[in-house]
């Protein structure tokens, strides 16, 4: 079974007021590197969406990444699934990872866990939750699929798809929130790192 990944990264960032949260720094290290570093070890393949080939966050990839412009991006978050789906067919994958990229509590255990259970079972949707069950991300789908994410619209993603298959999902849940943090803002930011910051164990001197 070939399974693949791709990251969301084609957003504008447009409630940072400037900044980009992809590449807002989380122990020294971008979050979209972050992410590639967490997706990579647990993937076949894995892609990248981005707003054009020559914006910052490529400079994060290496060519074990593929790079996918969306020059449609602001259409809405379909535009970057249809993108990653036609890629998937091209790529002759069997199932397919989707993440977005501004979730900084998703690591390299989730991952890990979502292509074991995804591997497990083929011919399912996995999706990723709270640990008490709270749908969020990431989602992993089955290749017979991906015609059908080749035809979403607007910015919901591909939640009427998900519905539409519930009889196949399989839910895993993941640590904590790891699922449905996601950070739009630079307060989300600013209080997302206080609440990291307070919880960290501090080692006695």
């Amino acid at each position: 079974m070939k399974y693949a990944g791709v990251l969301l990264a084609a957003g504008q960032s447009s409630r940072m007021r400037g900044r980009d949260k992809l590449m807002e720094l989380i122990d020294g290290v971008p979050q979209l590197l972050r992410m590639i570093e967490a997706c990579a070890p647990h993937v076949d393949c894995l892609a990248v969406t981005l707003p054009s080939l020559d914006h910052t966050r490529a400079s994060l990839l290496t060519n074990q990444q593929v790079p996918l412009p969306v020059p449609d991006a602001t259409l809405g978050l379909s535009a970057s699934i249809k993108i990653a789906a036609k890629w998937a067919l091209q790529t002759d994958v069997d199932h397919l990872m989707i993440m977005p990229s501004d979730m900084p509590e998703l690591d390299s255990n989730d991952i890990a866990l979502i292509q074991k259970m995804a591997r497990q079972n083929p011919n399912h949707l996995v999706q990723g939750t709270t640990e008490s069950g709270k749908p969020g991300h990431p989602v992993s789908f089955p290749k017979d699929l991906f015609p059908e994410l080749l035809i979403l619209t607007g910015d919901q993603g591909a939640k009427a798809l998900i519905q539409a298959n519930k009889s196949r999902l399989i839910k895993a849940a993941l640590a904590g929130t790891h699922a449905i943090t996601d950070l739009d803002t630079p307060e989300e930011w600013t209080n997302w790192r206080l609440v990291r910051s307070n919880s960290t164990p501090k080692n006695d001197l």
